[in-house]
């Protein structure tokens, strides 16, 4: 530091003409000084950013990752799906998540049977449009209409079939967990009032996205033989295709699940399907019809999961009397 400088911060007296003169001139000099070395700092700054992306760029070069053998990776990706339930058809979700990441990956995914051998099938069975359908005709359409939304359902089940198709095949001759639901769909008061109301008119068989339902419930027939986890959460008129089949359709199914009311309420002993030897989990309600007169094998069941509905107390008589001989369940 200059000595005038130093000398005149050690009071409070004011400095002479020519002092003030010469610290203006340190001043500025100090400022000059600061503008070259903040150009120099900014300009390392730049040159440290730069190498830390060089850095990150060697690292993912011979990242670990890179050096994992094609069946570990796979190994990896199933421990991605979920645990609780089916893997929906959706890119936030392994295994569309996982396969869209790279080249690489892609082919590993695609080449894992395992991996696409599970799959919940949503199918379209609403009144109206739901909040995402609603957002997608907002943005589509000045003033929706029945056939706006009739349109877009087409599209989307008509994809998810295309989908589904393509998931199947990648699955190869693994066995398959399957669950199908019905999707619903509601208005809320605010969007009714923002949108106006959506309704579709006609009969079921007239309702949007039917037929596609339908293909695919026959494209899951087509696949019955590899089926070793079903879970129905449709009515059993939609299901009624897989509930038709034979015994001999059905090899390798062991768990079976009924999650719909209609069980409940409509006659299907025709329908063989509780009557698999092979099928150790139940899951139903009683009495449901589809099972009670049929012939359940209740001596082979490991697991079985009952709804009671209240006021039914003469189906939960007979239905305990069929198999609380058999103590292994």
């Amino acid at each position: 530091m200059d000595h005038i400088v130093a000398s005149l911060l050690q009071t409070n007296d004011a400095p002479s003409p020519s002092d003030t003169a010469r610290t203006r001139r340190l001043l500025e000099d100090a400022f000059t000084l600061l503008a070259a070395v903040e150009d120099e700092f900014s300009a390392l700054l730049q040159k440290r950013k730069a190498l830390l992306a060089l850095i990150r760029d060697y690292e993912t070069a011979i990242a670990p990752i890179r050096f994992l053998p094609m069946d570990i990776l796979q190994h990896i990706f199933l421990l991605t799906l979920p645990d609780d339930r089916n893997p929906a058809m959706s890119v936030d979700e392994s295994p569309l998540l996982v396969s869209q990441v790279c080249s690489t990956w892609r082919q590993a995914a695609l080449t894992a049977p395992r991996l696409w051998s599970r799959l919940h099938i949503p199918l379209i069975r609403s009144q109206g449009p739901s909040g995402r359908s609603l957002r997608y005709l907002a943005l589509n359409f000045k003033e929706p209409s029945n056939s706006d939304y009739n349109r877009h359902v087409r599209k989307v089940m008509s994809n998810r079939q295309q989908m589904i198709a393509q998931w199947f095949k990648r699955a190869g001759t693994t066995d398959l967990s399957i669950s199908v639901t019905g999707t619903t769909a509601s208005l809320s008061s605010s969007q009714s009032s923002e949108l106006g109301y959506i309704r579709l008119r006609g009969t079921e068989k007239d309702r949007p996205g039917r037929q596609h339902s339908m293909d695919i419930v026959n494209t899951i027939v087509k696949y019955s033989r590899q089926l070793a986890v079903l879970d129905l959460g449709i009515s059993p008129e939609r299901a009624k295709p897989i509930l038709a089949l034979p015994l001999s359709e059905f090899p390798r199914l062991w768990p079976l699940r009924f999650c719909h009311p209609e069980y409940h309420d409509v006659a299907f002993r025709q329908h063989a399907i509780v009557s698999s030897p092979h099928i150790k989990a139940l899951r139903t309600a009683i009495s449901a019809p589809i099972i009670d007169g049929a012939e359940v094998r209740w001596w082979n069941l490991t697991h079985l999961s009952v709804t009671i509905y209240v006021g039914d107390g003469i189906g939960t008589r007979s239905f305990y009397a069929d198999f609380s001989q058999y103590a292994r369940i």
